[in-house]
Formats: C-alpha cells, structure tokens, sequence
C-alpha cells in the first residue's frame, strides 16, 4: 500500500505545529566520491556516540560490535562503503533536525510553554525517503515534549516537597521554647 503524497504546504505545517526546522537535508545516494563527504556528515560521524550510531545503521547492540565501523570513522572511503554494502544499502536521506528547549507552563501544561531558539536540541534521522525521515523527526519532537514535561512536574513536585518542609520548620522554629522573637528596647 502506498502512502499518500504530502504536499510541502502540508510539511510546513506540521513542522510549525511541531515547533521543528530542519538544518539540512543530505541525500546519500546523491554523493558520488565519498572523498568529498559534506562536512554535516563528516561532523556526525565524529560526533555520534555507539548508540547514534547504531540507531543511524538500524544495528543491533550484537551486529554494531561484529561491524568494527568506529574504527574507520575518520576514513571517508570506509564509510561510503559501509553506506552502500551494509544492511541493504543506506543510500536514503540523512535528515537533521532542530527544536527548541521548551519550558512548560505548569499552569497549562498540555499545551503552554516558552522557549527560545537559543537553547535547542539537535538530532539526525535516516530515512529512505524523506517522509521517513521527517516522521522521525516528529515522533521525536514529540517524545521531547514529553520529557521536558515530565521534568516540569517532577521538579514542580520537588519544589512543593521543599516548601512544605520548609513550612514545618519555621512552625517548629516558632513553637520552639527557646524561640524569643528580637525586641528594640524602647
């Protein structure tokens, strides 16, 4: 079953409802000498940890150990190779997107927020078309959303656990029989 086209209208738009830029777009198939290795993917390769790396060539823990490809991460030739030989040829789109750090606002937290495009998170996706890709984009986007959520009100929580004992102590600190409350002599 095919997937129905989605128009570039209709891209804009999910990725200003998923508050999500893309910050560039390689499609591997299209890089003839691997000599010449756009930068962008030259700075991911010497940037992903194992696990980006993995998630990046669809390998499990057991396959990305028996491939010995971080070995080669500064030969551009061996990584072209690995590209086009390895597990059905990854020669789709490479797709980096970028989304903002959101803050929550705890008083509407399902929909509410700040942000700034100051302080962001940056990720790559493979895919072998670019709604593939792009839909990656998204699901993260969202589980970012999720995370920073989460982490609102568990530090919201925390914050009322502080005020709370904070609270009881100044009761304690009043009821104390030693509690004298300072007085300016007249």
């Amino acid at each position: 079953m095919s997937q129905e086209p989605i128009t570039n209208f209709e891209i804009s738009k999910q990725m200003w409802n998923h508050t999500l830029i893309v910050e560039n777009i390689v499609h591997l198939g299209g890089i003839g000498d691997w000599d010449c290795m756009p930068d962008t993917i030259r700075d991911f390769f010497d940037l992903a940890d194992d696990k980006d790396l993995m998630e990046f060539f669809g390998l499990t823990e057991e396959e990305f150990k028996k491939t010995h490809i971080t070995e080669h991460l500064d030969e551009p030739d061996a990584v072209g190779e690995y590209l086009i030989h390895y597990r059905g040829k990854r020669l789709g789109f490479f797709v980096q997107f970028t989304t903002p750090i959101m803050t929550p606002y705890l008083t509407d937290i399902i929909s509410g927020g700040m942000h700034s495009w100051g302080m962001r998170r940056t990720k790559w996706f493979y895919g072998e078309t670019l709604y593939e890709a792009y839909n990656k984009g998204f699901k993260w986007t969202h589980e970012m959303r999720l995370m920073e959520k989460e982490e609102l009100l568990k530090n919201s929580m925390a914050e009322m656990d502080v005020a709370t004992k904070a609270k009881e102590d100044i009761e304690k600190f009043r009821t104390h029989e030693d509690y004298q409350p300072f007085q300016i002599p007249l």
